[in-house]
């Protein structure tokens, strides 16, 4: 998916005007949501057992790939359960974690060309990191600011 597509997803899966005025289109984009990780989710965690960069990039590829499955599992069967609250929780937390393809590259260019020179493999092991860490911090934040404004 093209780089401003992925960004503006999100705005194009919940706009409530599409939600009412056509209803069966925005169950089914919802579902392309929701079945494109769980499809992709496997091979994910394959691509995080075997990945460059030892054990730290390993470990960084498949917790990403773990924690992306479980929150688009666990927002479908909260939306199943009526549980909008937490659905959209969880949604959030997906679509951060989902965001860490463009957030990886986005660190490596930035590091490789403004901060230092870093060797390869070490870049590697750092971004695998950088790459989806922040996007669920920030995730986390705007739940609880959020979730204040609600409460």
């Amino acid at each position: 998916m093209p780089f401003p597509k992925a960004i503006f997803l999100p705005n194009w899966l919940y706009n409530s005007d599409v939600a009412v005025y056509m209803p069966s289109f925005s169950f089914s984009k919802k579902t392309i949501a929701v079945i494109l990780p769980e499809l992709t989710g496997p091979s994910g965690l394959i691509m995080g057992l075997l990945a460059n960069g030892g054990w730290l990039s390993m470990t960084s590829f498949t917790i990403l790939a773990i924690l992306w499955w479980y929150f688009t599992y666990m927002a479908y069967f909260k939306v199943k359960q009526k549980d909008y609250t937490v659905h959209q929780k969880y949604m959030i937390r997906s679509y951060a974690l989902t965001l860490s393809a463009i957030t990886f590259r986005l660190w490596k260019f930035t590091i490789i060309n403004y901060i230092y020179e870093v060797p390869p493999m070490d870049l590697y092991r750092i971004v695998a990191w950088l790459g989806w860490l922040p996007n669920l911090i920030f995730a986390e934040l705007i739940i609880y600011k959020f979730g204040k404004k609600t409460s």
